[in-house]
């Protein structure tokens, strides 16, 4: 397993943590786990793209087949 982070969040009064992982090199799989729970999975995320966009709200630059979609992750 490959992964990136933590990156963690304090702002709004909750605490929040991701992390872009890689849990099996041999598979084309990537995901972000956000306060110990498992994203959606892509082809890839490119990790370096992870950011705090607002209270909660992570977003983050993923490969899913041949397109590039700029996710938008909301915590809890």
């Amino acid at each position: 397993m490959v992964g990136y982070g933590p990156l963690t969040q304090t702002d709004g009064g909750c605490f929040h943590f991701v992390y872009a992982v890689r849990p099996d090199l041999a598979k084309p799989e990537s995901l972000v786990v956000a306060d110990g729970k498992e994203g959606k999975a892509y082809h890839d995320i490119w990790p370096v793209t992870m950011k705090w966009a607002q209270p909660g709200v992570v977003t983050y630059i993923a490969r899913d087949g041949r397109k590039l979609l700029r996710v938008t992750q909301t915590l809890p």
